[in-house]
């Protein structure tokens, strides 16, 4: 009588057991499904947006970085009629033997270079938090899509050190002429965030300020040698190599 009653409660207890219904297993697998769709869409839109989105944030943090290095020296030169009128580089008198010297006017150009960076960060900064809606057809590159579908929004920010630099260009236009270049090159770093991109792009601007030409005293007789002996020189045809001085 003990045996079967033992055998009638392990009966009951393994028929009690919890078992997985089938609405609990259909709902497991569907959100199984739904996170692995959900991955692959992720996936996917990665791999189709990134690069034009990167080339669109490209091109237009390119754009309003330059355009803000050339709005801050047309700013600087507008309001300071000093500077616009300066000349940066001038001749000193002339030594006894001719020798031509020229001097730089380093304090304006010091004070041009300072306040081009400032008007630089100055604009820059009022673009912190800008965002620019861009239409999800335009980054697709299906013409009929363009201007269609969700707004995708792209910020543009500051992301670095604004530096300027004054630089002096030389290039020879004749005996003893010069052409002398005063240009002053603006460096920007420019983060862009969004969705898919997360990347700083530098924007470099070059403006000349002046150009002069650098006379020299004109010799009496000029010979253009370049290479070779002096006995090639002769046979190749000296009288079509010297030049009068002017």
């Amino acid at each position: 009588m003990l045996r079967k009653s033992i055998s009638v409660f392990t009966v009951r207890e393994q028929r009690a057991r919890p078992t997985l219904s089938r609405a609990r297993l259909f709902i497991t697998w569907t959100l199984f499904f739904l996170v692995l769709f959900s991955l692959v869409t992720v996936w996917w839109a990665d791999r189709q947006l990134r690069a034009p989105l990167h080339r669109w944030a490209e091109l237009h943090v390119r754009n309003i970085g330059q355009r803000a290095i050339t709005e801050a020296v047309q700013d600087v030169l507008s309001q300071d009629p000093e500077l616009a009128r300066a000349e940066f580089v001038r001749q000193l008198p002339a030594a006894a033997d001719g020798t031509a010297a020229w001097q730089y006017d380093w304090t304006r150009l010091h004070r041009l270079e300072t306040e081009i960076t400032r008007r630089v960060l100055e604009s820059l900064n009022a673009l912190a938090g800008e965002s620019i809606p861009v239409p999800l057809g335009e980054l697709l590159g299906v013409d009929i899509l363009a201007g269609a579908g969700p707004l995708i929004p792209v910020r543009i920010k500051p992301g670095g050190a604004v530096s300027s630099d004054v630089e002096f260009v030389f290039t020879a236009v004749g005996i003893n002429q010069v052409l002398h270049e005063i240009a002053v090159r603006t460096d920007v770093q420019m983060r862009v965030i969004a969705p898919l991109v997360s990347d700083e792009f530098r924007v470099s601007q070059r403006i000349p300020l002046s150009t002069v030409i650098l006379q020299g005293r004109v010799p009496q007789v000029f010979v253009e040698w370049k290479s070779g002996s002096m006995e090639e020189f002769i046979q190749t045809g000296l009288a079509g190599q010297i030049l009068p001085g002017q």
